[in-house]
């Protein structure tokens, strides 16, 4: 049953209201771009950093702005021969124009002709404002294909450099992405903002899966102090007057304070936008929890594993005892996570919900943004834009550090160094066998942390059910092991085949049995008459020749019988003169 047109005039009511208060605390994150060539356009100006592609954080690049001499909107693939190419310098700057297609179709095509940075031309006389990607799925696989660059300048400045272009003159420029991020000491604080719903298409699917191999690298990073991080959900509050409205009941706990969009848009069926409300503030609870512990790291281990166990799909994403399950395999106290979730249903405030509520929407003064796009990175409290993907984001987190303290693996050196080098973090950690597997040889690979234990050469990992874990065992004992098991089988075969066997020859022996005292009793019951009674009987048939060619005569039992044959049950019968059945 989908929402009434009445909730969804209210549904709109209701977050319009709430954009409008955040709207007033958005700061659009902003690069810059110098202009060397030509003199007259020489300067710097500002470019808008879209929410998808790939920023060069802490990094520039030079190169010339390039404008298609057909189809500037960007909307389909280009021509071979599409850009203007004299006085082509450094990389290739494509400039296209806003309209006609989403932001996401023009950065792909101009890519794939061949663009190193793509910079929109505003079609609209306004300030700056912040690209995000759609939803739909065509958009989402752009986004995950798009890796350069992406920006947004103003139409003003915009048409000065369409103008020197498509007079066919050079237009040189240098972006510079260095002084996005700010880095005030050793330690680079982030934060991540995301919605623990699994199931509204490929944005969910990137969201869960960049959470996923975030994990090791965050772990990592907070384990050696190089960062402070922490979770944040984004949560809204029902209009006063409206908490008992289908709405609010729906999408809100705590009396309406706290309130997410239904995941699935029907009020009515499947899950709500409470359930949603009620799982991240769950994931709140037991990052406050690792904090208590004094290892924050297990959050993450709750997080992977309520995702991987708690679906929506599975039907325990609103679970309590799967969350629960998720806490205790995580290693966390369970009792003050309840006592931190409280009461849902009461009308009062929570604790960690209130701070959602003041970190997505800080005082006007502040230099803080509000944060009201999903996902959303925020590093010293610069908010990240660009592809949610682990490297992109560790690009990103690296360049908030200052230069001579930027940890090892934000160094190119840091990410090719064989980690299993004698002496290095991947040969020490294998050589201590942490998990007691005998996995002690270190293997170098492509993902952090670059490296994996394994089994010394002529062992492999098998899992032990005596010991309930893996380790590893040589590959002859296997063999061995395996060689053992496969007599034992063919020995239960053999016999099994010889039982059949003897079984089916008694079947047969006492069928045939059977079939002889059956056919035994049917004999029985047509002996030859005694000698006198069949000459008598040849006397008569004799005197009576001629006269009847087929005389009746009473049989023994006093039935009437054919003289020459006995009709018996199997539609055959008895031949007297010759003493054997026909057809039988």
């Amino acid at each position: 049953m989908k929402t009434p047109l009445v909730v969804v005039l209210l549904f709109f009511l209701f977050f319009s209201l709430k954009a409008e208060r955040v709207e007033s605390g958005f700061h659009v994150e902003r690069a810059s771009f110098t202009v060397s060539l030509p003199s007259k356009l020489k300067g710097k100006y500002d470019m808008a950093i879209a929410n998808f592609g790939v920023p060069l954080y802490g990094a520039t690049l030079v190169g010339s702005f390039k404008y298609p001499k057909t189809d500037q909107d960007g909307c389909a693939e280009f021509d071979a021969n599409a850009f203007n190419t004299n006085s082509s310098y450094g990389a290739n700057i494509m400039l296209l124009n806003r309209g006609e297609c989403p932001f996401t179709t023009k950065a792909f095509f101009a890519q794939k002709a061949g663009a190193e940075a793509v910079i929109i031309v505003d079609n609209i006389a306004e300030d700056l404002i912040t690209m995000d990607a759609a939803d739909d799925a065509e958009s989402q696989e752009y986004v995950k294909n798009i890796s350069v660059p992406v920006a947004l300048i103003t139409e003003s400045v915009g048409e000065k450099f369409e103008e020197e272009l498509s007079a066919g003159n050079a237009v040189i420029a240098t972006l510079n992405w260095t002084d996005v991020l700010p880095h005030p000491d050793s330690r680079v604080e982030y934060e991540i903002w995301t919605e623990l719903t699994d199931s509204c298409g490929a944005k969910c699917d990137a969201q869960v899966g960049f959470l996923n191999d975030w994990a090791p690298i965050a772990k990592e990073l907070e384990t050696k102090n190089y960062t402070q991080f922490t979770p944040h959900y984004l949560t809204w509050s029902c209009p006063e007057g409206y908490e008992d409205s289908d709405v609010c009941l729906s999408e809100c706990i705590n009396h309406g304070r706290y309130c997410i969009p239904d995941p699935d848009d029907d009020l009515y069926s499947g899950y709500s936008g409470a359930d949603v409300v009620v799982s991240n503030l769950r994931a709140l609870c037991a990052f406050k929890a690792a904090n208590d512990s004094q290892i924050p790291t297990k959050w993450w281990d709750y997080i992977t594993e309520f995702q991987s166990s708690c679906k929506m799909s599975t039907g325990l994403f609103n679970s309590y005892d799967c969350a629960e399950t998720s806490m205790k395999r995580a290693g966390l106290d369970t009792s003050s996570w309840k006592n931190c979730i409280g009461d849902i249903d009461a009308n009062s405030e929570n604790a960690m919900m209130e701070e959602q509520i003041i970190a997505q929407s800080p005082p006007s003064e502040s230099t803080r943004s509000s944060v009201r796009i999903l996902p959303t990175v925020v590093i010293n409290d610069v908010q990240y834009r660009g592809k949610l993907a682990r490297g992109e984001v560790l690009k990103a987190i690296c360049a908030g550090f200052p230069n001579d303290l930027k940890p090892e693996m934000c160094s190119d050196s840091g990410l090719i160094n064989d980690k299993c080098a004698q002496g290095a973090d991947g040969w020490n950690t294998c050589l201590s066998d942490p998990n007691k597997s005998g996995e002690t040889t270190c293997s170098t690979t492509s993902a952090f942390p670059y490296y994996e234990c394994i089994c010394p050469k002529g062992l492999h990992s098998e899992f032990s059910d005596s010991l309930n874990t893996w380790s590893c065992v040589s590959v002859q004992q296997t063999a061995r092991s395996v060689g053992k098991t496969s007599t034992v089988l063919a020995s239960v075969f053999f016999s099994l085949l010889v039982l059949v066997t003897c079984l089916f020859l008694f079947y047969r022996w006492k069928m045939k049995q059977v079939m002889n005292q059956e056919i035994r009793g049917i004999l029985s019951q047509y002996m030859p008459l005694d000698d006198d009674e069949m000459e008598e009987e040849e006397d008569t048939a004799r005197l009576n020749a001629g006269n009847d060619s087929s005389s009746i005569r009473l049989g023994r039992s006093g039935s009437p019988t054919a003289m020459f044959g006995v009709e018996n049950g199997r539609g055959g019968g008895f031949n007297t003169s010759r003493g054997e059945f026909d057809h039988l």
